[in-house]
């Protein structure tokens, strides 16, 4: 299932506070992507009113926002 970024909500359950994205790695990763393309690998789920919700590849999607 393919969704657009825009429609894809943040994991509720991450601890942001604790486990805040490294701007190094998302600097890293859009340089990556940048040259290589983007490799599809970021896990999302349906909440409970069938919204995509992000499980993991937090920095990744932080870099594609970008």
């Amino acid at each position: 299932m393919k969704v657009k970024i825009k429609d894809t909500r943040p994991n509720p359950f991450r601890d942001t506070d604790r486990y805040p994205s490294c701007r190094d790695k998302i600097t890293a990763l859009r340089a990556s992507i940048s040259q290589t393309g983007f490799w599809d690998n970021i896990v999302a789920r349906l909440d409970d009113d069938g919204h995509p919700e992000q499980a993991y590849g937090h920095h990744r999607l932080d870099a594609l926002r970008e």
